[in-house]
């Protein structure tokens, strides 16, 4: 072999050694990033699942807060999710919070007001009820359900009246019931005559409450009574209450009707009425009114009565005026008419139970964020509504639509509406407001809808930075507005 030849031989070897060591290199650093991209994969799939159980322990915290809001026995059945990598021993209920640890971090939630209960922590989907009580709310599957938390009853002196409630199993075990009876009136008595059973899953039961009064017995007269539910893993205690009005029969000055009984929204004013009737036999005079109890604020203009003559009757009219915001529940007040003697036989008194309901309004949603234009810029579609509710269906009745005519240079009239594909409003329209009166539309609940809900005009109403915003009426007179939508 000559000079040459092992010279290019060695060059050969040198040159595959290279090779070798630059392949070793590339191997280990792509090992090396394998390795980081797996870790941040890891890393990241961890991150969303604590992700995902801080969006569930704060969706049912809002849950609780918004139902103890509506007032004792209010009720709603909440979804949510448990992610994977929950610690389930962990995990539930803890004085005003919900808490999921998930891969050993803990996640919480915390209502405004005190929880009760045990709810499913196994990772997927769960539904539970939440329940409003008198201070406290129960979250979980089992509950006790009453068809009303107020027993009222109007009476006479030495008379005897009935009221009942009925009491429902919602949970999948048994569920033994005690009533405790707190009441301590002397001249009107109260008892319950079934003071202890047992419900099976989904059972009911009536339970009769039996009020007399004696001969001294006079005006109103509140007492409670509780329910002491005992399920297998669980205990549950319900407040109720129990009130007897026992009216004294007058000579002459009596209002009509004893009792009335209403449901309003928070920002209402009403005009009421009622009678104010002399069924004796000597003309009443001065008769003035006053109002007392939790409404003695709402109630206004009910001027004084100068003379009512024998066997005659004046109807009186009153407002109700419901500040906006007010909080829902029950409350009670009463109207009093006495004359210029108020020696008790020219005293009569109407009682007033006023509860203060959600309207429609507050169970709707709206969403502009899908909102898109179609139809060479002439119809703006796929707008959100959605029934918060899951108790109850919403009916839309009227629109508004306003606005757009601000900035459009078109001269676009409003020529249709459509809610979920069906033709509501078909008529053209100028940009007024006035409600354009709709072919009644019900949104079931818990429904949400989007796809195909339009706003069709006859011209361009995307060329000149037009905006909207929408108005809708239910079937209850309220209303909800939407914020303004610009494209």
């Amino acid at each position: 072999m000559n000079l040459l030849e092992r010279y290019l031989k060695k060059q050969r070897g040198q040159q595959a050694m290279e090779l070798l060591v630059l392949l070793a290199v590339i191997l280990i650093t792509v090992i090396v990033i394998l390795i980081q991209t797996s870790q941040s994969t890891i890393d990241f799939n961890k991150q969303q699942l604590i992700i995902q159980g801080e969006d569930s322990v704060s969706y049912l915290a809002q849950a609780a807060d918004d139902v103890y809001r509506q007032g004792n026995g209010a009720k709603r059945k909440v979804f949510y999710i448990v992610p994977q990598g929950i610690n389930e021993s962990k995990s539930g209920v803890e004085g005003k919070s919900f808490v999921f640890n998930v891969l050993g971090t803990d996640v919480y939630s915390t209502s405004k007001v005190r929880l009760t209960g045990k709810i499913p922590t196994s990772p997927g989907g769960h539904f539970i009820w939440m329940t409003a009580h008198e201070n406290y709310v129960y979250a979980g599957t089992e509950n006790i359900e009453v068809d009303k938390f107020n027993s009222f009853v109007t009476m006479l002196r030495n008379d005897v009246v009935f009221d009942s409630i009925t009491v429902t199993n919602n949970g999948t075990d048994g569920a033994t019931i005690v009533l405790t009876n707190n009441w301590t009136n002397e001249d009107v008595d109260f008892e319950i005559d079934d003071e202890s059973f047992i419900l099976g899953p989904d059972e009911s039961q009536l339970i009769n409450l039996i009020y007399s009064s004696n001969n001294v017995a006079e005006g109103a007269y509140l007492g409670l009574f509780k329910l002491n539910v005992s399920f297998p893993a669980k205990t549950e205690e319900l407040t109720l209450t129990a009130n007897a009005d026992v009216l004294i029969p007058v000579t002459n000055l009596t209002l009509f009707p004893s009792q009335k009984v209403q449901n309003v929204f928070d920002d209402t004013n009403d005009m009421n009425s009622f009678q104010t009737c002399n069924n004796g036999n000597a003309v009443l005079e001065n008769i003035f009114y006053s109002v007392s109890g939790d409404i003695s604020s709402w109630i206004s203009g009910i001027p004084n009565l100068n003379t009512l003559s024998p066997g005659t009757c004046f109807t009186n009219n009153y407002y109700l005026n419901v500040e906006q915001g007010q909080e829902l529940g029950t409350y009670i007040g009463a109207i009093e008419a006495t004359d210029e003697f108020g020696k008790g036989e020219n005293t009569d008194s109407m009682s007033l139970i006023v509860s203060v309901v959600p309207s429609m309004s507050d169970d709707f949603g709206f969403d502009w964020s899908t909102a898109e234009f179609s139809g060479a810029g002439k119809k703006l579609t796929t707008w959100g509504i959605t029934n918060k509710s899951l108790v109850r269906n919403l009916e839309i009745t009227k629109m508004k639509v306003r606005k757009w005519s601000e900035r459009d240079a078109d001269d676009a009239l409003l020529n249709k509406i459509k809610l979920k594909n069906s033709d509501v409003f078909e008529e053209n329209s100028e940009d007024a407001d006035v409600w354009h009166e709709i072919t009644p539309f019900t949104l079931d609940e818990g429904e949400s809808t989007s796809i195909n809900n339009m706003l069709e005009f006859t011209s361009f109403i995307n060329d000149d930075e037009e905006e909207f915003y929408l108005v809708f009426g239910f079937s209850d007179g309220s209303s909800y507005t939407t914020t303004i939508y610009t494209p």
